[in-house]
């Protein structure tokens, strides 16, 4: 899979981490690159299931590991401003709500504990 890096502007980590935190809706959010797939992610993560798990499209995967992979190389190599803007929380957050049978990469495990961590 290639990997691209992304650069968000100050207003777009800003308006992510609203959408995160259910401070914004995804119609506040127009024309950012994965507005749409991290508000049904969140969505579908809010809704009451009846399954231990939820279905995610591939481009809501895709969505949660741009938001893991800017989260972590933020809260690595990023001014103390940024991790304040895209702090590593919110996507604990995320994580939390999800079903406790989620499989997820040992990798982004890795990754993310390490991050919480420091």
């Amino acid at each position: 899979m290639e990997q691209v890096k992304i650069t968000l502007s100050t207003d777009e980590a800003c308006m992510l981490k609203g959408l995160i935190s259910g401070e914004l809706e995804v119609e506040e959010i127009k024309g950012t690159k994965y507005a749409l797939a991290l508000s049904e992610i969140l969505r579908k993560i809010r809704e009451p299931i009846l399954q231990p798990y939820i279905m995610l499209t591939p481009e809501e995967i895709g969505a949660l590991k741009f938001l893991l992979k800017e989260h972590i190389q933020t809260f690595r190599f990023g001014t103390e401003e940024d991790k304040e803007l895209f702090m590593v929380r919110e996507v604990e957050e995320i994580f939390n709500r999800l079903p406790k049978s989620i499989e997820i990469p040992e990798y982004m495990k890795d990754e993310l504990e390490t991050a919480i961590a420091r």
